[in-house]
């Protein structure tokens, strides 16, 4: 993994990926509950964005629109 010349992301076998910002903290609570949850609703998320799940491609606009009102 090497960051690019301006630091706003980094490349991983060819493919730029944007970088997370280094001023966010990211400190660990140490709540097993809490990152669970937020594991949860980060897939939620995903797959409403297509990231995960069925292929949009492979979807209508109308089931592609129920998937973003349900997840996001």
């Amino acid at each position: 993994m090497e960051p690019s010349d301006d630091g706003h992301f980094i490349v991983i076998e060819g493919r730029r990926w944007r970088a997370t910002d280094p001023t966010i903290a990211a400190p660990k609570a140490h709540d097993e509950y809490a990152e669970q949850s937020a594991r949860a609703r980060v897939r939620v998320a995903k797959i409403a964005l297509g990231e995960r799940g069925m292929a949009w491609w492979e979807q209508t606009t109308d089931e592609r629109m129920a998937r973003w009102e349900s997840g996001l």
